[in-house]
Parts: structure tokens; C-alpha cells; sequence
């Protein structure tokens, strides 16, 4: 009898329940693998793109109306690339003073960059060109610092700041209204003719981490909590209310909008909202794995990118014992799939897609070779010009990466596998499958469905054992060869089942579903 298992990407990885009450079609763990229109394909590799002159902590892409600029800061100096040339930027009054655990945060206002470490006095870079070095932020408070800076409407809003005689985690620092293209003239909560202010948020005291806007209103995430800011103009300028009193974020940078939300991991769970009640999109599939096995003494390292071409949100984070980001869950919003992959240690990352027409060159990418776009010419993708991909730095490595650019790891193979274990499956005389924990089957072939290129090898490992939880090893494995046979002889007995589907290679390959030749041996006695 033949049991089908297809739709190998309808559900993804669900780790959090117990094998054999999830469908047959989702996989309890899987590695470089993801999860899109309802089948498994193999994840993109990355390559190196650019060796920078300081290690990298901090990196972003800046557009500007005719050019691509990356802005490249390290733990004491600022680096400007464009077309593969590199320009000092660091200020002129002399290397920045912060370590690894100060992060950089920087964002766009008004075609002006601001950046800030939380230790030295925020940073402006205006213009934006390869001859222009980062400046003191005008008009920023003497002996002031701030965490984070971002803007939100025609104001720059501070959180995290310190200054003599203040220490608290909870108070919040706005600017002056900003034409465009210049920044605030001026911080002076004092001065009445101005709408600067400041405000201390009561009712909690974790630490405010994050702002960002959502439909008209800006959302101030603490570690714990979170609040709604509203403009209300003179003289109160910004309402404040609690939107939740349990859920925040758990680090700048955690929090991503899209489309018309925000997806957010909290100090215990994956949430999106649009501000009304939290929803959580991780429950039930990889919560429990993904807390219990991050680094809680490396929270300040975890980093959320969005990649809207894929439809995707990459939760980076410091698996075991490392302090960087050597793995990533990745969610996909249009499939409600999760998928993890590794990480070259990196510190932070940015989802990006550009088009030719819209101001980006071809000689903008020079260090994109062609054979490093996987899609044909005419596709979609190329017929619009587009190139999209998730650019990754690491400070650790002194590199900045970017997918699609290799088919391997930095130059090595990737291990890609899907496993799924506590297989109960059961065929009935009509043909249909059931979860059956009580017969024992006998599994004498299986035959993969997959598209690849002809020789490519998937190593397929096989166990059979009678009880929940009782997988102690794989008792048979071959090698399947695309192109060569339909079916791989592998023989397995026991009332669950475990199956693992590897490839290590180059080969870009979809795995639309397997199906098992198996037959009943009757109820274990």
C-alpha cells in the first residue's frame, strides 16, 4: 500500500506538540530549508560582498535620490561605501568610544542620517556622500546621549537618554518640528515658542527600547509594555496611552511593521497586531523551542529584518552559548510557515529591494556577478529590474554578507535536512491516511518528489521504533539521485516512523512531498 505525504511546505517546522498530533505534511525540525507556496525549498546561500577597514557593528543602506550609499560603523570609526570605494567618515573630533554591547541605531529624517551609540553624542550625516564625515547632531542637549533616536512625523524622539542628574528608564525626549531636509533646531523643552518636550511614562519601569509609527500613531515599546503616542499639537504636543500592559520588545530593533502591523518579539512570545488585541504567530510551533534555547545573557544581540520580496520576517538570534546571531526563524507572513536557518555571526541585518528605474545603477551592484541571480531573464524579477536580497553584517567576522549572491555558505556547502519524527501513518483500504499509534507498519521503499537538477544527491535516512519518543537512531539510509531512479529501497518496522531528507550541494531543488510503500503488520502485541 502507498501512503502520500504531499504539500511538504503547507505547515512548515512545529516543534512545541508532541510529534505525532501534528499533520502528517508538517516536519518537527528542519535546518536551511524554507517554506513557501505549500512545498519545502532549499534556502539561499550567502556570500561575501565586502571586507570593510574596521569590523562592522552597525550597517545600513541609504538612498538617496541619484545614488546607493552604505553607511558602515564600527566600534570607533564610520566608514562610507559606494561602488566599491571607501570613505572615512568618522567625525573630526575623534574615534567614538562605545563597545560591542552599545549598539548602534540610525534611521532616515528628512534626507538627513542620524546614528547614536548611546555613549557618545549622536551622530548626523548630511549630506550623505562619500566627502561628507558624520557631525555632532546641531542643537542636541550638551552632555546628553541617547540610545535610540528615531524619527516619528516631523519630530525626532529619543529614548534611553541620560544626562546629568537623570536616570530613568522611562523617559522620553522629543524634538522640535523639522522641516525637510533639515534637522530640529532645537531640544529645549524650556522654550515655549518651540514643541520640544519630554515626558516620563508612569505605570511600569522597564526600560523603553523601541518607537515606531503605525497608521498615524507611534508605538513606544518597553521591555514589558507598551504605549500609543498620538500628535495633538501645542502645548501638550504628543498624547501618551498603554496599549499593553504585558507585551513590549525585547530589544531595539525588534519590532517591524508591515502592512498596516507590526510583528514584535516580546521577552516570551511572537506577536502581530495592528494595535488592537496581540495575536500570537509562534504558539504551538516554535515558542517554547525558540525561548528555551536562546542566550537570555545575549538579549541585546537579537535583531527582527524584514524582507518584503519573500514575505518574510528574520528574527536573528544567539543560539546556545554564543553572544551573536549564528541562527535565524524565519516567518513567512503570506504562508504562516517557520523555517530556521544559520547565521554567520552576525550582528544585524536589512531586508532590500531595489530597482533599476527608481534611481539605483546597474554599476551599483558591480559586486553582484550575474551568475548570482537565480532567476531567468524575462522573470518577473529581472523584466522589472528588481534586485532583492537580505544583506547581514558581522563585526565578529569583519564581513558584510548578502543572500543570493552564493549558492554556498561564504564559499563552503550548506547542510540542508528536513526530519520529521513520530510518524503514525496508517492507509486505508480507499486509499486515504489516518493517524493509527496501534499497528505496526512496514515501510519497503519510499519515493521522493522532488525538483532538481539531474544528479542531484539526497541522502535519506530511515527508523522504525514502537513508541512515542522511543527514536534512538536511523537504522537504514541511501542515497537518492535525482534523474536516476523514482525509488529509494529502504526498510523500516515499528508503529512510528522517522524520516530525514538531507542534501549538501549547490543545487537549488523544491521538495514537493514523498510517498512511503508500506504495509500493516497488525497491533503490537
Amino acid at each position: 500500500m502507498f501512503a502520500p505525504i504531499m504539500a511538504a511546505g503547507q505547515y512548515g517546522i512545529v516543534k512545541d506538540l508532541p510529534p505525532y498530533e501534528i499533520p502528517f505534511n508538517a516536519w518537527t525540525d528542519a535546518s536551511n530549508v524554507l517554506f513557501r507556496r505549500g512545498y519545502a525549498h532549499r534556502a539561499v546561500g550567502y556570500g561575501e560582498i565586502h571586507t570593510p577597514a574596521v569590523p562592522p557593528y552597525f550597517v545600513d543602506v541609504v538612498l538617496t535620490p541619484s545614488q546607493t550609499y552604505y553607511l558602515l560603523a564600527g566600534m570607533a570609526k564610520a566608514y562610507a561605501w559606494h561602488r566599491n570605494s571607501d570613505a572615512e567618515i568618522t567625525r573630526a573630533s575623534g574615534d567614538y568610544t562605545g563597545t560591542e554591547r552599545d549598539a548602534w541605531v540610525g534611521s532616515l529624517f528628512n534626507g538627513v542620517y542620524v546614528l547614536t551609540n548611546g555613549v557618545d553624542a549622536p551622530q548626523v550625516w548630511n549630506p550623505v556622500g562619500l566627502g561628507t564625515a558624520l557631525v555632532d547632531l546641531p542643537n542636541w542637549p550638551s552632555g546628553y546621549t541617547a540610545r535610540v533616536i528615531k524619527p516619528f512625523k516631523n519630530f525626532l524622539v529619543a529614548l534611553g537618554v541620560t544626562k546629568p542628574g537623570l536616570d530613568d528608564p522611562r523617559y522620553i525626549l522629543w524634538s522640535n518640528a523639522a522641516d525637510p531636509g533639515i534637522v530640529p533646531d532645537s531640544w529645549d523643552v524650556a522654550d515655549a515658542t518651540k514643541l520640544a518636550g519630554d515626558v516620563s511614562l508612569s505605570g511600569g519601569s522597564d526600560r523603553l527600547v523601541d518607537i515606531v509609527p503605525l497608521a498615524g500613531y507611534g508605538v513606544v515599546y518597553g521591555e514589558l509594555s507598551s504605549w500609543l503616542m498620538q500628535y495633538v499639537g501645542y502645548p501638550d504636543v504628543f498624547w501618551f496611552r498603554k496599549l499593553f500592559a504585558t507585551a513590549g520588545a525585547i530589544n531595539v530593533g525588534c519590532a517591524q511593521p508591515f502592512h498596516q502591523r507590526h510583528f514584535v518579539v516580546t521577552m516570551d512570545d511572537v506577536i502581530v497586531h495592528n494595535g488592537g488585541e496581540p495575536q500570537s504567530v509562534i504558539d504551538k510551533a516554535l515558542r517554547g523551542w525558540f525561548f528555551s534555547n536562546l542566550n537570555t545573557g545575549a538579549l541585546g544581540a537579537i535583531r527582527v529584518l524584514r524582507f518584503d520580496y519573500l514575505h518574510e520576517m528574520w528574527i536573528l538570534f544567539p543560539y546556545g552559548n554564543t553572544t551573536v546571531c549564528n541562527m535565524a526563524l524565519v516567518w513567512n507572513w503570506m504562508e504562516n510557515t517557520w523555517a530556521v536557518r544559520d547565521l554567520p555571526n552576525v550582528g544585524g541585518g536589512f531586508g532590500l529591494s531595489l530597482t533599476v528605474d527608481s534611481g539605483a545603477t546597474w554599476d551599483d551592484w558591480a559586486s553582484t556577478a550575474w551568475d548570482a541571480l537565480t532567476d531567468a531573464w524575462g522573470t518577473p524579477s529581472l523584466a522589472r529590474s528588481r534586485v532583492a536580497q537580505v544583506v547581514l553584517w558581522s563585526g565578529q567576522n569583519s564581513a558584510v554578507y548578502q543572500t543570493d549572491d552564493s549558492k554556498l555558505a561564504a564559499g563552503e556547502v550548506m547542510d540542508c535536512w528536513l526530519e520529521k519524527r513520530d510518524l503514525d501513518i496508517a492507509v486505508g483500504q480507499d486509499g486515504s491516511v489516518s493517524h493509527d499509534n496501534t499497528s505496526v507498519k512496514l515501510v519497503r521503499g519510499i519515493w521522493p518528489m522532488i525538483d532538481a537538477p539531474a544528479g542531484t544527491k539526497f541522502t535519506i535516512q530511515l527508523a522504525g521504533y514502537d513508541f512515542p519518543g522511543g527514536f534512538t537512531a536511523y537504522s537504514t539510509s541511501g542515497d537518492f539521485v535525482v534523474g536516476t531512479s523514482p525509488k529509494l529501497d529502504l526498510t523500516a518496522r515499528g508503529r512510528y516512523l522517522a524520516i530525514k531528507i538531507s542534501q549538501q550541494g549547490s543545487e537549488d531543488w523544491t521538495l514537493f512531498g514523498y510517498v512511503l510503500d508500506m504495509t500493516p503488520l497488525g497491533a503490537l502485541q
